[in-house]
This record gives structure tokens, sequence and C-alpha cells, in this order.
């Protein structure tokens, strides 16, 4: 019998995780922005499954992550 080496796809395929980034905040930010939703923190952190002072180590303030946003979309 021979062993199968392990790659990273294949240990991806047996074992997916995704770690959240910034980005994944941004992203799901703009996209409820350009939806035209109610951006709230607490729900994007819920979205992209961190928590809330994460968030806000991330981002600052909501009103900083907004102009990342409006500064993405220019």
């Amino acid at each position: 019998m021979t062993e199968q080496q392990s790659t990273p796809l294949s240990q991806f395929v047996e074992h997916p995780s995704h770690r959240a980034t910034p980005l994944d905040v941004l992203r799901e930010a703009r996209r409820r922005w350009l939806k035209g939703e109610r951006i709230s923190l607490n729900q994007i952190a819920e979205k992209v499954g961190i928590g809330r002072t994460t968030l806000f180590r991330w981002v600052g303030t909501k009103e900083m992550l907004l102009a990342e946003i409006m500064w993405s979309v220019y």
C-alpha cells in the first residue's frame, strides 16, 4: 500500500477553514453600502465571523469604514 502525500489543497478539502481578514470586512460593508443597506458593524462582524473587538481593531470607527468604502468605490 502506498501512502498518499498530503498537499495544501487536499488538507483544505479535508478541513476547510477560512479566517476572516480586514478585506472581507471591507467587501461585506461595501456590498451592503452599494445595495443601500444599513451599515451595522455588529451585523458585519457576525457575517464575516469575527468579534466586535476584532472588527473595531481592524476598521476603527464606523465613519472610518465608510471612508474606506467610498475610497474603494472611487
